[in-house]
């Protein structure tokens, strides 16, 4: 996804501590797609924004009270985002290949058919 507008929709948005890190552990874990960076006058992630098929995510530095890490309010869950495989995808494989990069996956309970997993991330 090169091209900066988008149809009407949602994204979410998530914070970090440390933003670059989690910026290149979402591309190794998860597959996510850079698609740009802006850098503050010290080096840090001002904005930035990755894909994951048609959709969009802001990783981005806590800069408020308001806007924190899970790691830095004491893992409480602060931002949920849903990562949708398409038909046919390997889920085990996703998951694995996210293991592989340090995330912990947590089975929760089954509803109905479905299996629901909680992936924590570097956010804590």
């Amino acid at each position: 996804m090169t091209d900066p507008y988008r149809p009407k929709g949602l994204s979410s948005a998530v914070c970090y501590q440390d933003a670059k890190a989690a910026y290149r552990w979402l591309e190794a874990a998860f597959g996510f797609e850079p698609l740009f960076v802006i850098l503050d006058a010290d080096g840090n992630l001002g904005h930035s924004e990755m894909t994951f098929g048609n959709s969009v995510v802001m990783v981005g530095n806590e800069w408020s009270a308001d806007h924190k890490s899970p790691r830095s309010i004491g893992g409480k869950n602060t931002q949920t985002v849903h990562v949708q495989l398409e038909e046919g995808e390997d889920i085990d494989a996703h998951c694995e290949r996210a293991r592989e990069a340090g995330a912990e996956i947590r089975y929760l309970e089954r509803p109905k058919s479905q299996e629901v997993e909680q992936i924590r991330t570097l956010s804590g």
